[in-house]
């Protein structure tokens, strides 16, 4: 026992020094040992090991430790295809979305295959992820988002936020190059309120993007981030406005939010937000089908404290919509210690 958990620190300062390293990358390795609080030539030893063992490059590119037992007991618990855990910065904002960011990105680019179709939600870990991807890494994939944004947008909430779908499938585009081909989802203003599934798809064909949208449906692997409407900034607030959103009851009986819809732990709220329900999204239940099917795969990213009431809910048998779980040691722990 003394000598595992003599691994589990050792391999937890290694990976302390690595972050230190990458998000500090003019800090000197003194002042790591100082902030540490270890020797300078500890972490020395670490840092030449992180290049040895290729968690680390020379260009200060990271792959983040895996926890495995945590990493079983969450695919046995909830049958999932696969789960990365990593563990906790000790932060629980940014740092924890930066990291699981880090950890997705790796994954990512070891599970697509060129030729592939990917469709990418919106949320900030996923920002955080599309940050770190390699650049370069495909040449020949296809990008769309998995929700469209209406023009009217731009007037009513500021800008276009950077973390959207439309944004991080052209962040991605500029990552890759090549022959990578990434769509813009946009409509023009609707009118209309409480729109059925046909008259969505007749906005889709006015606009010229239904067959591309039809495209998405059928992608090969989707990116989601696992949300919450509990904590909602000026942004969101203007886009919830913007679609009649009552944010005030929204925080009260949500528990998550996948791709711009709320759940609780027994279903959608579809017909308590029809507004935020007028966006036109891929459904969390068409999710929940390609994540079922040969082939297809949806990863979900979750980080940080807040993030542990909507994945738990999100868990559950009526709303899950994917089979690949990205997140930290904190969350991994929490989701697994909840009866």
């Amino acid at each position: 026992m003394a000598r595992r958990i003599g691994q589990l620190t050792d391999q937890l300062d290694l990976w302390r020094c690595v972050w230190d390293r990458y998000t500090k990358p003019d800090v000197t390795q003194k002042e790591i040992a100082i902030s540490l609080g270890m020797s300078e030539a500890k972490v020395s030893r670490l840092l030449e090991r992180a290049v040895k063992e290729g968690m680390m490059k020379i260009n200060v590119e990271v792959t983040p430790p895996r926890s495995p037992e945590l990493e079983a007991a969450l695919r046995d618990r909830f049958e999932l295809f696969d789960a990365v855990v990593i563990p906790s910065m000790g932060d629980k904002g940014r740092d924890a979305r930066r990291s699981v960011g880090i950890a997705a990105s790796r994954y990512f680019e070891w599970l697509v295959k060129e030729g592939s179709k990917i469709a990418v939600a919106s949320g900030t870990t996923l920002t955080q992820m599309v940050d770190n991807l390699t650049p370069r890494r495909f040449r020949d994939i296809r990008l769309y988002p998995m929700a469209v944004m209406e023009l009217g947008l731009k007037d009513n909430a500021a800008k276009v936020v950077e973390f959207f779908p439309n944004a991080l499938v052209a962040a991605m585009r500029a990552k890759y190059g090549g022959d990578v081909q990434a769509f813009n989802f946009q409509v023009s203003p609707v009118e209309k309120q409480e729109l059925e599934e046909h008259e969505k798809l007749d906005i889709l064909e006015q606009n010229g993007i239904k067959d591309l949208f039809l495209e998405a449906l059928d992608a090969d692997t989707f990116l989601v981030e696992i949300g919450t409407f509990k904590y909602i900034d000026k942004r969101a607030e203007a886009i919830l406005h913007y679609y009649n959103t009552d944010t005030g009851n929204l925080k009260r009986i949500s528990q998550g939010q996948i791709n711009f819809q709320a759940f609780d732990s027994e279903h959608v709220l579809i017909e308590e937000f029809r507004g935020l329900n007028d966006i036109i999204t891929i459904s969390l239940e068409h999710l929940k089908q390609m994540s079922k099917s040969p082939g297809k795969h949806v990863i979900a990213v979750s980080a940080g404290n807040d993030a542990v009431e909507a994945t738990i809910a999100s868990l559950s048998p009526n709303i899950r919509c994917y089979d690949i779980l990205i997140t930290d040691a904190s969350v991994a722990q929490q989701i697994l210690s909840y009866d």
